[in-house]
């Protein structure tokens, strides 16, 4: 690759992701009715998962809440031997007329013995809650209020509750547990995963399922997994047991090492008899140092061709299995603008851009190998875009425009069938006027 086009590429990717990361702080604002203040983000570090049960009443479920938030997003203050954080937690259940159906307030405390122990990376709080409502959908508004420092950190969820027949086979929602072994007799005390998301790190993740089995008497069951991925199935298996009457939970180990792939559908089949009950659930494997935009290594690495040079593209190519995904790290981490943390936003703000030039300017071939998807790529989003459609014999061309650097690329959609060619230069040059 020209050295001068792999300048101006690294120049633009070094200036995006410091942009990127500065615009990542979250901003927010006062509530004068509260005096909190409020921070409302994108992916906000206060997380919700929700799993329903069947209710008191056969048309309303019994909702579990469990919310997770990163201990430095709390105060906490000095009490003498220990240091302590309060914090409140408030969830509305809004129905489709944005009228509140439920309403969950309640208050929380951590104590820890030192400092250092608050601002560890991994350290989170989890608490855990429940709420009865009818059936219906549901709008869920959480919100965490530090009550000393009076920051809010808001979370939004979308829930069906469904009305359920009591003489049925029933498979509640499938819940992804951070260790196998729980007190399943005390729900308060799961540790649900967030998200969906497995660490390729982990040896095996938990699945937990809970069924609700009808009549007086234990009934034998079958149930049938499948573990899916884009490509094909990856664990396919049954296991036997027998159901008791009322509520019955079980839970599913699964090994990480055959998960080779960024996303997976578990599909789950019940049966006992005439009953039967399915669930499906979807799974997203976290690879360590990972941009989450990179779904599999063999792309990740051909996408890599308008940063790395030949030499080092043929390097990753040659190997194969955890020493090419090694290679490929180490390559990224010489880029990193900030290898003191655990996160590259230069790869993930390069592979962000082939993301969006797969999904916008994909043709005959991938987006991110088409004229407009490689400027995207190099030099980032423009700042106008001027189409002019076809007139005469005039071919269809678009114009983008950067003012700030004074730059501009010229494509021409020369075959009339939306693959826009680059006409200009692809160095950045031409001054606008």
């Amino acid at each position: 690759m020209n050295k001068m086009i792999r300048f101006c590429l690294l120049g633009a990717l070094l200036f995006s992701a410091a942009t990127a990361h500065l615009a990542a702080q979250e901003r927010g604002r006062r509530n004068r009715a509260t005096g909190a203040m409020e921070r409302n983000v994108r992916n906000s570090p206060f997380k919700l998962v929700l799993s329903q049960l069947p209710g008191v009443a056969e048309d309303s479920s019994v909702v579990h809440i469990y919310t997770q938030i990163p201990l430095s997003r709390l105060v906490f203050l000095d009490k003498g031997d220990t240091f302590e954080a309060n914090y409140e937690i408030s969830i509305f259940f809004l129905n489709k007329e944005e009228k509140v159906a439920g309403t969950n307030i309640w208050t929380e405390k951590v104590v820890k013995n030192t400092f250092s122990e608050t601002r560890e990376s991994d350290a989170i709080a989890h608490a855990h809650a429940t709420i009865n409502v009818p059936a219906g959908e549901y709008s869920i508004v959480a919100h965490m209020t530090d009550l000393d420092s009076r920051e809010r950190i808001t979370a939004r969820e979308q829930l069906e509750v469904k009305a359920y027949d009591p003489d049925s086979l029933l498979l509640g929602q499938l819940m992804l547990l951070s260790q196998e072994r729980h007190d399943l007799t005390d729900l308060a005390g799961i540790l649900p995963v967030v998200d969906g998301k497995v660490s390729n790190t982990a040896d095996s993740f938990y699945v937990l399922l809970t069924i609700r089995s009808p009549g007086e008497r234990t009934l034998p069951a079958v149930l049938n997994y499948n573990l899916i991925s884009r490509k094909d199935s990856v664990l396919a298996g049954s296991r036997e047991f027998d159901l008791q009457p009322g509520l019955n939970y079980r839970v599913m180990p699964f090994a990480t090492a055959d998960l080779v792939d960024r996303k997976y559908t578990l599909h789950v089949r019940l049966k006992s008899g005439e009953l039967s009950a399915g669930q499906t659930f979807q799974i997203s494997v976290e690879w360590a140092g990972f941009s989450q935009h990179i779904m599999d290594l063999d792309s990740a690495i051909e996408q890599a061709r308008y940063v790395a040079t030949r030499k080092q593209l043929k390097a990753m190519r040659d190997l194969k299995g955890d020493i090419q995904r090694d290679e490929f790290l180490k390559f990224w981490k010489e880029l990193d603008p900030t290898p003191g943390t655990p996160h590259n936003e230069l790869m993930d703000e390069y592979y962000g851009r082939v993301a969006f030039s797969n999904g916008h300017f994909e043709t005959y071939q991938d987006g991110w190998k088409s004229d407009r998807g490689k400027v995207h790529i190099i030099y980032g989003p423009p700042d106008e875009i001027v189409q002019n459609p076809a007139f005469g014999d005039r071919r269809p061309t678009t114009v983008w425009h950067y003012y700030k650097k004074n730059w501009r690329f010229v494509f021409v959609d020369v075959n009339m069938f939306g693959d826009y060619q680059l006409v200009t230069p692809l160095y950045p040059v031409g001054r606008v006027n």
